[in-house]
């Protein structure tokens, strides 16, 4: 497969190089991956790409309920488990921004709101949004001619 490049000129004299790679589908992490900080109440996965920001009460994981999903064509992830009896839902969000996702058992959008209401997170795959990789514009123009610099004057 034949990959695309092309770059990007961004205002803060960043150039952005993308590339178009195949898409890669991701589901939640299973309960029994999730850990929880006993000083914060925050749960996380061991890898950190994937996080809660409300504390919860529940000590334990128990059972993977659905996922949503909020934005427009490109927006964040939630996993959503139970808990202990008697708790909040445990809410995780991924680390990077998702496609809308649009396969599995995720129901329609509703004012850039997705649910998936499953008891499998295979049922929830989502896939996410490449982050461009940074260069330098002016160590590019360099490169391209030595000598040369972006710097405008009067």
């Amino acid at each position: 497969m034949q990959l695309r490049r092309f770059f990007l000129l961004s205002l803060s004299g960043m150039i952005m190089f993308c590339s178009s790679a195949p898409a890669v589908s991701l589901q939640c992490p299973p309960p029994g991956t999730l850990v929880r900080d006993p000083k914060t109440l925050l749960w996380s996965t061991p890898r950190s790409d994937w996080k809660s920001y409300a504390p919860s009460f529940s000590k334990h994981a128990n059972t993977f309920v659905g996922a949503q999903w909020q934005g427009v064509k490109v927006g964040n992830l939630f996993c959503l488990y139970q808990g202990d009896a008697m708790t909040f839902t445990i809410s995780i969000q991924f680390y990077a921004l998702t496609a809308e996702p649009n396969t599995g058992k995720w129901e329609a959008n509703i004012n850039g709101i997705r649910n998936c209401h499953s008891a499998l997170p295979e049922e929830c795959p989502f896939v996410p949004v490449s982050q461009p990789d940074k260069i330098d514009i002016q160590q590019e123009l360099q490169e391209i001619k030595p000598g040369v610099s972006s710097d405008v004057t009067p």
